[in-house]
């Protein structure tokens, strides 16, 4: 392998890291906000569940 050849090895698998890491970082950030959206939707699954809990013991208390 002369130098010519090892140079554009080196700048092919580099190359390639990048665009691995690029992928990576994208995948990282679709994964943020799908957890955040995650996060959002339980938040209003637990305000349901806390109104729904309330109204059923004020309606327990009246009766």
């Amino acid at each position: 392998m002369n130098l010519d050849e090892f140079e554009a090895q080196v700048k092919d698998a580099l190359e390639v890291g990048l665009n691995r890491l690029q992928t990576v970082t994208l995948l990282v950030v679709n994964l943020e906000q799908q957890l955040e959206s995650t996060r959002q939707s339980i938040q209003e699954l637990t305000q349901v569940i806390d109104n729904f809990i309330t109204a059923e013991k004020q309606k327990r208390d009246q009766d």
